[in-house]
């Protein structure tokens, strides 16, 4: 059985879990659109979804063209459904805020690919991370 720390496990009515799933959101066409203020707007988004979603955010970081993300995800909630979530919300509610900003980086309105990564390692290593990043063909 393992440890339970209150730091690891969360706990609910009738679960007991520790599930984190590593993210990487792409922008579309790898636009460099992501500023220092948009990134802080996104981070709040992600993190406010995810609690809405019975979920939390551990880990954010970002660069002008991606997000990574480590979230302890609810047993119940899928994690195609969080990430459908995830970028719908926050292209809304960025594209209606940095419209002005945004609008010349965009094609028909779209902010993110519609690629994702999505990793339940523990550890998840940098080089996959990486290599997701420089793939030569993104499914957009």
């Amino acid at each position: 059985m393992p440890k339970l720390s209150s730091k690891e496990w969360r706990k609910s009515r009738k679960y007991l879990f520790n599930n984190q799933i590593h993210f990487v959101f792409l922008t579309k066409h790898r636009g460099n659109i992501l500023t220092e203020e948009i990134l802080t707007r996104l981070e709040a988004i992600f993190r406010n979804t995810c609690k809405k979603m019975k979920c939390e955010v551990l880990k954010f970081e970002g660069k002008s063209d991606y997000v990574h993300l480590l979230v302890s995800i609810h047993p119940t909630v899928s994690i195609s459904v969080l990430s459908g979530k995830l970028k719908g919300t926050s292209s809304h509610l960025l594209l209606k805020q940095f419209e002005t900003q945004l609008k010349d980086h965009l094609l028909n309105k779209h902010f993110w690919a519609s690629s994702y990564m999505a990793v339940s390692e523990g550890n998840i290593i940098l080089e996959s991370i990486q290599e997701f990043l420089t793939q030569d063909k993104v499914m957009d």
